[in-house]
């Protein structure tokens, strides 16, 4: 992959396989009941607490992407809580990133997930009005996702080290869909 179409072009370039398997097994959870949505919901939750984890111990220094990750977690938690939906105690601490440019990279999975969660809470929406939408129709300014692909633009430059990065992006979709696969295991086993 060249590097001169710049950082955000790399990374969904490189993480495009990932990025349609996890919504492929997000898709297969389901969202067309409340049971559905609230398993999707957390399943989202395990899997965005893990890679918010990775990610906190950097995030002073990720301070001028605008990560808004802590607040959204805190909506999904709420989304949760209105379903009825008791989260289990989370999962021991994941081994942490070797690096700030990793947590970019995860930081880039958690940021975009915006984009795809504006889009599912419409359809929610329209399938489930009753449904708790505050984790996926958390609010974003106009402008937010080209505002934060600049700031990533700039935070690279500075590094150069897009590879890195890019392994960030890599072990964040993987936590995604390591917890998806998980449920639909379960799901299917408890089914037999």
């Amino acid at each position: 992959m060249t590097q001169s179409a710049g950082l955000h072009d790399f990374l969904k370039t490189g993480t495009a396989d990932l990025h349609a398997r996890t919504d492929d097994l997000f898709g297969r959870i389901g969202i067309d009941t409340l049971a559905q949505y609230a398993l999707f919901l957390t399943v989202q939750y395990e899997a965005f607490d893990e890679v918010e984890k990775l990610v906190a111990p950097y995030s002073a220094q990720l301070q001028a992407l605008d990560l808004q990750g802590a607040a959204r977690g805190e909506a999904l938690l709420a989304d949760l809580r209105f379903l009825g939906v008791t989260v289990a105690v989370p999962a021991p601490e994941p081994d942490a990133f070797a690096s700030l440019d990793e947590a970019a990279g995860a930081a880039y999975v958690l940021e975009g997930s915006r984009l795809g969660g504006r889009m599912l809470a419409r359809m929610i929406r329209a399938r489930l009005p009753e449904a708790p939408l505050s984790f996926l129709d958390y609010p974003s300014p106009p402008g937010f996702w080209q505002a934060y692909i600049r700031k990533l633009d700039e935070f690279a430059m500075e590094k150069n080290r897009w590879d890195v990065i890019l392994s960030g992006a890599i072990r964040a979709f993987g936590a995604f869909q390591a917890r998806a696969d998980a449920a639909l295991h379960k799901r299917g086993t408890e089914a037999s």
